[in-house]
């Protein structure tokens, strides 16, 4: 019994070393490589380190949804004043900036003064909307606003204004609004669409357009290299 048994522990200790072995070196191989440090690659097409520091871009191209699990699966009816004065705030960030002008902004005030006849707020995750209306006699004055809602920074606006300025003074200054201005890449893009203005950077890897007439503005920040 004893010459048979000693022969048989060895061939069953030889098989445990054999499978045993593989286990053990991809422990070792393990452990060896989460102790090294190894540079990632850039991937092809990634945003540009200084654009990704800049929230609204960086959420501009993550399109985080934000969602409130406590919200009311209904909200209340908006109150057309206090959507008049949401509304006032960045009008007036605008005309600070010299995106708008003064002439432009007291207008708006006079409209934002005045109940809108027809008015909502919407979301849609990633977004929120803000759309205010008054009705008159021949002619109809709208103003919508679309805001990031990660970050609350507007990335368009409709405006009942223009005539004032041209459309790329109002580009370069809604950059530096937008703490954007500082990527030093924006550069005019070809557009055919009459009174339509662009610019493009590559490191932002995305647009701001603005369209105007002698009474209505279009602002706008869009993700990639639009074409018009």
């Amino acid at each position: 019994m004893k010459q048979s048994f000693l022969p048989t522990m060895g061939a069953l200790l030889v098989c445990a070393a054999l499978l045993g072995g593989p286990a053990l070196w991809a422990r070792l191989g393990d452990a060896r490589r989460t102790q090294l440090v190894t540079a990632r690659p850039v991937t092809a097409g990634a945003l540009d380190e200084d654009a990704r520091a800049i929230p609204v871009l960086y959420e501009l191209h993550a399109g985080s949804t934000c969602t409130d699990p406590d919200a009311p699966a209904e909200l209340p009816e908006p109150d057309p004043a206090e959507l008049c004065a949401e509304a006032a705030d960045p009008l007036a960030a605008l005309a600070e900036a010299g995106v708008i002008s003064d002439r432009e902004k007291a207008g708006l005030d006079a409209l934002l003064a005045r109940t809108p006849d027809q008015y909502s707020r919407g979301a849609d995750g990633s977004q929120q909307t803000l759309s205010l209306l008054w009705f008159g006699e021949t002619t109809t004055a709208g103003l919508y606003l679309t805001r990031q809602a990660a970050t609350g920074v507007y990335v368009s606006y409709s405006l009942p204004v223009g005539g004032d300025l041209d459309g790329e003074t109002r580009l370069r200054t809604w950059l530096a609004l937008l703490g954007m201005d500082g990527l030093g890449d924006w550069e005019t893009a070809d557009t055919d669409v009459p009174d339509t203005t662009a610019l493009y950077s590559a490191k932002a890897r995305a647009t701001v357009c603005c369209t105007s007439g002698e009474d209505w503005l279009y602002l706008e920040l869009r993700k990639g290299q639009s074409t018009f």
